[in-house]
């Protein structure tokens, strides 16, 4: 039942595009999906400087040996704004180390009444490596027009079903609305638990 409750939430995250950035899908083993929590000690930069807390719920499934769908959700907020990123994409499987990402991102924020957005479609690569039995590392990387998102981390297997994740993230992006632009950063360590099954 959890199973099949935890794939029609990860598909109805991915169809409605609030979808974000996950742990690399680094199973060798019988595990098909995978979803997390991260936290984000963010210091967003733009009109300012602020440190601000970020709220991660990410998941992955697993469509075959090659391709891996990816998709969750980040909430960032400070004293007179709330900002939102998702993005979702479709991972292909180069070889044990190696995956090739297709997807798109959006960056939100809404401050005092007003909208700002970056929508765009991306390309990307991550790069994963087995350090030992327990620990991975990985860094993902994702470019499309004025939006970049790049993760390097690592990973902590606490048994076949649950690992922790340590990682710090980058994420730039000119936002807009029909009046005015402005570059927007956001970047600052994060810490995640994940569940595969």
């Amino acid at each position: 039942m959890f199973k099949k409750a935890s794939v029609t939430a990860l598909s109805l995250m991915v169809l409605s595009s609030t979808a974000l950035a996950a742990v690399p899908q680094q199973s060798t083993g019988d595990d098909k999906a995978s979803i997390g929590y991260s936290w984000h000690d963010f210091s967003v930069k733009d009109q300012g400087d602020d440190k601000v807390n970020g709220n991660e719920i990410y998941g992955s499934y697993k469509i075959s040996d090659k391709f891996t769908v990816n998709a969750g959700y980040m909430t960032f907020n400070g004293d007179n704004y709330d900002n939102t990123y998702s993005s979702g994409d479709i991972q292909y499987k180069v070889n044990k180390n190696v995956s090739l990402l297709a997807g798109y991102g959006r960056y939100e924020r809404e401050q005092l009444g007003t909208s700002f957005t970056r929508s765009t479609a991306y390309g990307g690569l991550t790069l994963t490596s087995d350090l030992n039995n327990k620990v991975s590392g990985y860094a993902t990387g994702k470019f499309g027009n004025e939006l970049t998102d790049w993760t390097v981390g690592l990973t902590y297997n606490i048994n076949k079903d649950l690992l922790v994740d340590l990682n710090y993230r980058d994420i730039k992006a000119n936002v807009k609305n029909d009046t005015t632009n402005f570059d927007a950063k956001a970047d600052g360590v994060g810490l995640g638990l994940c569940y595969k099954f």
